[in-house]
């Protein structure tokens, strides 16, 4: 397998996979710029994330035969690269996420949304390493984001329901992704604190 070649392919269609979302799949719908032998638009069909982008789904079916055919790669090589773009899919689904988690979780208790303070969590009191934890979390601070993140550990996907791979996103996440997750938080904490303001006003 010439892995070079296969990623100079990635590199190439990386982008060509994306998410839409409508009624049937709220959760997200991959799309893709390729279309099968008729002509039909490559697409996410049957289910969840896992399951369109899982083993022998019908993405997976239609997209292997394009990289084998139309770019020249042998099936290993398409595998591999499948791969790659697997995990950007999965990857991109753990961010989009992560706002609506991290805020059930965590920031709805807290008496200012934006600061979250660790010692007010029960459970939470020592670090992985065993170290006490008594830190306070300023999420519009970027690097202050980065180390709530790391501290609730989230990111590492054991293997979903229809594919086997193991992965640990925290270890991947840019600062572009971080930039991106906390646009997406800032703005979901208004927009929560903005209608619980509202309720509060009805009443």
């Amino acid at each position: 397998m010439n892995q070079n070649i296969a990623n100079k392919v990635y590199n190439h269609i990386k982008d060509d996979f994306w998410f839409e979302y409508n009624r049937n799949y709220s959760d997200g719908q991959v799309v893709t710029n390729f279309h099968t032998p008729d002509g039909e638009q490559i697409k996410g069909t049957g289910g969840g994330i896992s399951y369109q982008i899982g083993d022998g789904s019908p993405l997976v079916v239609n997209i292997v035969p394009i990289l084998l055919n139309t770019f020249g790669l042998s099936i290993d090589e398409a595998l591999f690269l499948w791969g790659k773009i697997r995990f950007d899919l999965a990857k991109d689904r753990f961010i989009h996420s992560l706002p609506w988690g991290l805020y059930e979780e965590y920031i709805q208790y807290q008496e200012d949304p934006y600061r979250v303070d660790t010692s007010n969590e029960v459970g939470y009191d020592y670090s992985m390493e065993g170290t006490p934890i008594n830190d306070v979390f300023n999420l519009r601070k970027l690097e202050d984001l980065k180390k709530f993140v790391e501290w609730v550990g989230w990111g590492r996907n054991e293997g979903a329901a229809h594919y086997d791979e193991r992965y640990n996103f925290l270890e991947t996440m840019t600062t572009n992704d971080y930039e991106l997750l906390q646009k997406d938080l800032l703005d979901y904490i208004k927009r929560d604190s903005h209608l619980w303001e509202i309720l509060l006003k009805s009443y």
